[in-house]
C-alpha cells in the first residue's frame, strides 16, 4: 500500500480496474446527479458487489462507508446525550460530511444493519433524506440476501404514494414526509431504486459544526470568534422537591463549549431563529442543542435527523450588511425571549467590537404590527440602541451573520451557563434605571390572570388567599411595567408562584432567601431550576396531578398546557409549616 493512501481508496482502485460492466447495468436510464457523490453501504469493501458497483458508475466520486467505522473525527468533546447510541450514527455522521449525495446504495446483509436500523425499512427512513432531490436510494437484492427486505421498502413506497394526495393528510408525520419525498419505485431483478424527488438540509449540532460545516458548505466561510469552555455548575440552591416531580432536578449540571461565531457568504434567515446555508442548517437555529432529534417549527422532520425547509420560508430577497441574530424561536413571547434571546447577549460586545458596523437581526411576524416593545426595552437596558437593531417579517438571504451558542438550555440535558450572570446584571441594573421609585414588598406570590387559558390553576383564588393570609402580597406580572417587574423581583426575598414564564424575573432577584413553585405533574419544563441554580436559596416544588396527565412514554403538549388544581389534602399542611 502506498504511503497516505487508505485501504478504502486501494479498494476502490482495484475495483476502478476491473471495469465490469453490464449492459442491463441498473443505472443505464437513471439520469442521476453526476457532480455529487455515490455512498456504497457495505461491511466489507474488498467484496465483489463494491467491485461491481464502482465499475458501473465509473467516473463519479465513491464513497464506501461501513457501519463498523467511526465517523473520520473526534467525537471526544461531544456530550453522549447529543448523539444517538449505536452504529447508525456512524453511518450517518460520514454521510453527513459529504453534503447531498446522488445515491446511497445498500449492499448490507442483514447481520450487518447497523444498530438502530431494526431492519431494511428503518435503514431507509433513516438515509434516505441524504439523498438529493434527483437521487436515488438503491438496495442491492443479491447482496443483501434480503429479498423480505427488500419487498418491504417497495410495498411501503408504493403504499404511500397510492394514497390520494387529501388522504396523506392522516399519515404519520414521517410517513406523509416520505410520501412527499420520493418518487415511485423502480424494482428490477437486481435491485430496488427509490427515486428522490424532493430536497432535504441536515441539522447541525454545534459540537459539529466547525468539522461538517466546511465539507458541506465549502462557499461559506466559518469563523470562530471566541468560545468558553465547558464546565460543571454545581446548584448554589438547596432543592426540595413534593409529589411526583415528572423530572429530575440535578444538583450538578454539565454546560457544554460555547461559540461566537461568524458566517460569511450566503445564508439563508427564515425567521424563529432558523439559519441555512445551501443544504445545511446552522446550529444556532436550536433552542434545546441537547436533544436526541433537533427540531424547530419551520422544519419539516420524519426522515431521521435531515429534514425539509418549506418553499414560504426560501426568502425572495437579500439583506446587505452586517448581522448579529438575536431572534427567538417563538418570536414576541415573553418566556422565550427571556430565556433565548437573553442567553445569547454574551457575545454582543465582543462582535461589535470587531465589526462597528454590526447590527441586531430580529424576526416579527407579519400580523404583529405593534411595536416589539418588550424585545426593544430589553436590549436598551443591555445597551442596544434601537436604531442598531433590524427587523424582518419574512425570509432573507444574509451575507454576513454573528450568532452566539446558548447560555441557557431548558430542554433535556438542561443547563445554564455561570457567565449569564453578568447578562443578568446588566439588564437589571438598565431596567432599574427605569422603574418607579416605591417601596416593594420582601414576600410575593405570582400569580397567573385569567386571560392565559394554559396551565389553568382551577382553585388559584383559594392559593392566593393562604398566601395572603400569612402575609405575601399577591402580583399579576403582566400586569405591570417591565421596569416595575424587576423592581419587584430585585428587592424581594421570598417569591412564591405557579412555574412558568411568570416566575422568569427571578433572575432580577439580589438577595434570593427562599423559593417556592407550585406545579402540575405534567408540566416538565424546568426554568425555575435554572434561575435558582445561579441565584440560590430554598427552593420548594409542590406538584399537584394534572387534569390530563402525560403519557406513559413520549410527550404530550395538551398535558402539558392542561389544567389543574393544587392539591391541599396532600401539600397543605406542609405549605402552611413553609408558611408559618
Amino acid at each position: 500500500m502506498a504511503r497516505g493512501q487508505s485501504r478504502w481508496s486501494v479498494a476502490l482502485d482495484a475495483a476502478r480496474a476491473l471495469r465490469r460492466r453490464s449492459p442491463a447495468g441498473p443505472w443505464h436510464d437513471l439520469a442521476l446527479p453526476t457532480d455529487l457523490p455515490v455512498v456504497l453501504l457495505a461491511d466489507d469493501v474488498s467484496g465483489g458487489a463494491v467491485a461491481r458497483w464502482t465499475g458501473w458508475l465509473d467516473g463519479r466520486r465513491i464513497e464506501v462507508v461501513s457501519p463498523a467505522e467511526p465517523p473520520p473525527w473526534d467525537w471526544a468533546n461531544r456530550d453522549p446525550r447529543a448523539r444517538r447510541a449505536g452504529p447508525v450514527t456512524q453511518v450517518s455522521g460520514t454521510v453527513r460530511l459529504l453534503g447531498p449525495v446522488g445515491a446511497v446504495v445498500d449492499l448490507l446483509p442483514v447481520p450487518a444493519l447497523p444498530g438502530e436500523a431494526d431492519d431494511r425499512v428503518g435503514l431507509f427512513r433513516l438515509l434516505v433524506g441524504y439523498v438529493a432531490a434527483d437521487g436515488c436510494y438503491v438496495v442491492d437484492r443479491e447482496t443483501t440476501g434480503d429479498e423480505e427486505g427488500v419487498r418491504a421498502v417497495e410495498q411501503l413506497v408504493t403504499g404511500l404514494l397510492a394514497l390520494p394526495r387529501d388522504d396523506r393528510s392522516a399519515l404519520s408525520p414521517p410517513d406523509r414526509e416520505l410520501a412527499r419525498a420520493v418518487r415511485p419505485p423502480r424494482p428490477t431483478v437486481r435491485a430496488l431504486f427509490v427515486p428522490k424527488r424532493t430536497p432535504h438540509v441536515v441539522k447541525l449540532r454545534d459540537v459539529e459544526t466547525d468539522v461538517v460545516l466546511p465539507a458541506r458548505e465549502p462557499g461559506l466561510r466559518l469563523r470562530c470568534l471566541t468560545e468558553l469552555p465547558a464546565g460543571d455548575l454545581v446548584s448554589s440552591a438547596v432543592v426540595r422537591s413534593h409529589g411526583r416531580a415528572p423530572r429530575e432536578l440535578p444538583g450538578t449540571m454539565d454546560h457544554p463549549r460555547l461559540h461566537l461565531r461568524r458566517y460569511d457568504g450566503a445564508v439563508e434567515f427564515a425567521g424563529r431563529t432558523l439559519m441555512y446555508a445551501g443544504s445545511t442548517v446552522l446550529p444556532d437555529s436550536f433552542r434545546h442543542p441537547r436533544a436526541v432529534r433537533l427540531e424547530h417549527p419551520r422544519l419539516h422532520g420524519g426522515l431521521g435527523q435531515p429534514a425539509r425547509v418549506p418553499d414560504r420560508y426560501r426568502p425572495r430577497q437579500g439583506l446587505e450588511g452586517a448581522y448579529y441574530q438575536l431572534d427567538s424561536t417563538y418570536t414576541g413571547h415573553f418566556g422565550h425571549v427571556m430565556t433565548e434571546v437573553v442567553s445569547r447577549l454574551w457575545g454582543w460586545d465582543l462582535a461589535r467590537e470587531l465589526q462597528p458596523d454590526l447590527r441586531v437581526l430580529m424576526f416579527r411576524r407579519r400580523h404583529r404590527r405593534f411595536r416589539p416593545e418588550l424585545e426593544l426595552r430589553l436590549l436598551g437596558a443591555f445597551g442596544v440602541d434601537e436604531a442598531d437593531v433590524t427587523w424582518v417579517d419574512e425570509p432573507v438571504r444574509l451575507t454576513s451573520v454573528v450568532s452566539a451558542s446558548p447560555m441557557w438550555n431548558n430542554g433535556p440535558g438542561p443547563y445554564v451557563h455561570p457567565g449569564i450572570r453578568d447578562v443578568w446584571a446588566r439588564l437589571t441594573a438598565g431596567l432599574l434605571d427605569r422603574a418607579a421609585n416605591t417601596d416593594t414588598p420582601p414576600r410575593i406570590f405570582v400569580s397567573r390572570s385569567g386571560e392565559y387559558g394554559a396551565r389553568l390553576c382551577r382553585n388559584a383564588m383559594q392559593v392566593e388567599n393562604l398566601f395572603a393570609r400569612h402575609g405575601w402580597v399577591v402580583v399579576y406580572p403582566e400586569h405591570h411595567d417591565l421596569a416595575d417587574q424587576v423592581r419587584l423581583f430585585h428587592h424581594a426575598t421570598h417569591v412564591a408562584g405557579f412555574g412558568g414564564s411568570a416566575m422568569f424575573n427571578l433572575m432580577h432577584a439580589r438577595d434570593l432567601r427562599q423559593v417556592i413553585v407550585l406545579n402540575s405533574e405534567a408540566y416538565t419544563a424546568r426554568n425555575e431550576h435554572l434561575f435558582t441554580a445561579l441565584t440560590g436559596g430554598t427552593v420548594d416544588y409542590f406538584w399537584s396531578p394534572a387534569e390530563t396527565p402525560q403519557p406513559a412514554s413520549g410527550w404530550s403538549k395538551s398535558a402539558f398546557e392542561s389544567a389543574w388544581s393544587f392539591d391541599f389534602a396532600t401539600h397543605g399542611d406542609r405549605l402552611e409549616e413553609l408558611l408559618g
